[in-house]
């Protein structure tokens, strides 16, 4: 029933959202008053941030700066996998709610061998759409992010993290969890 009713929830909140009414995006703020964060013994934590199609989506209250590599074993630390949005659906929703200015890692990958396609590194499943920014796949890089600002997935090294922007914040998720 509690799951039900933050799906309801959530699910108020989008219509509200899509339709122009008072609702804006969550500030960096906004974090520190969502109730259930999910904490590990070291101080790490996850905010969960909304449940669409199945899924619930967490950032990280302070963990960035990070490469793509670390951010996938962080989420592994919470039981989660690094944050997919299969689904324009998907997609819509997660950047609806995660926090403004909020750059983030996504799931997704070309780093398997014989390949220049991109899948989702969770099933191994091909794009069925893509928000990709000018001159992107550049397929010298295997992972990528979202730049919340333009609204555009970028390429970048798994391994590295040296460049713009200069936060990437930790997108996780995992199936919904009934309580």
């Amino acid at each position: 029933m509690l799951v039900f009713k933050k799906v309801l929830a959530l699910s108020v909140l989008s219509l509200l959202a899509l339709f122009g009414t008072a609702v804006g995006k969550r500030t960096k703020q906004d974090l520190e008053q969502i109730p259930n964060k999910l904490r590990l013994e070291d101080g790490r934590e996850l905010v969960p941030v909304v449940i669409v199609e199945g899924k619930e989506y967490f950032v990280d209250s302070g963990y960035r700066n990070i490469s793509w590599t670390d951010a996938v074993a962080y989420c592994d630390a919470f039981n989660m996998t690094i944050g997919e949005t299969v689904t324009a659906h998907q997609y819509q929703q997660v950047y609806l709610f995660v926090p403004l200015f909020y750059n983030f890692w996504l799931g997704g990958t070309n780093a398997f061998p014989g390949t220049s396609e991109w899948f989702w590194r969770t099933d191994r499943v091909l794009f069925n759409y893509t928000r990709w920014g000018a001159t992107q796949p550049n397929n010298r890089n295997s992972c990528m992010y979202f730049i919340e600002e333009l609204q555009i997935w970028w390429t970048i090294d798994c391994l590295d993290h040296t460049g713009e922007p200069e936060e990437i914040y930790v997108l996780c998720q995992r199936p919904v969890v009934s309580k």
